[in-house]
């Protein structure tokens, strides 16, 4: 049996991560956080093949009123964890720019809203 697909999302919203854990189904090991501490919290605690990232994380107010999902980009580098990460974002600009400047990290960019067919195409371009 094939190991499953590991997978942490960090969200904000709870319905997104409803809806995405729904799309995934049982294909993948799903797991969700809603702030940018959980998130580097559980990253230090166990290892997943990707990391679907919100850009803007409302609920912890810190750059403009949002924090900024690109810290978290900073701390896998600084860590060199073996993580693949897509950007699950409304915010195409940032989200391109955000794919450029870490392009050894960041292998994909879903753009809110979406499909199920182009989050799994999206997941899959990251792994290949």
């Amino acid at each position: 049996m094939d190991k499953k697909i590991r997978v942490l999302h960090l969200e904000d919203e709870i319905i997104v991560c409803d809806l995405v854990k729904e799309l995934l189904g049982s294909e993948y090991d799903y797991e969700a956080v809603q702030s940018e501490d959980k998130g580097i919290k559980v990253l230090n605690s166990k290892p997943f093949d990707i990391l679907l990232l919100d850009l803007r994380l409302s609920k912890e107010k810190k750059v403009n009123g949002f924090m900024d999902g690109l810290h978290v980009v900073n701390f896998i580098k600084e860590k060199g964890l073996d993580i693949k990460v897509v950007i699950v974002s409304a915010l195409s600009e940032e989200s391109k720019k955000a794919m450029i400047d870490n392009k050894s990290i960041v292998k994909a960019i879903v753009n809110k809203p979406f499909t199920k067919s182009q989050l799994i195409n999206a997941i899959k371009k990251a792994l290949a």
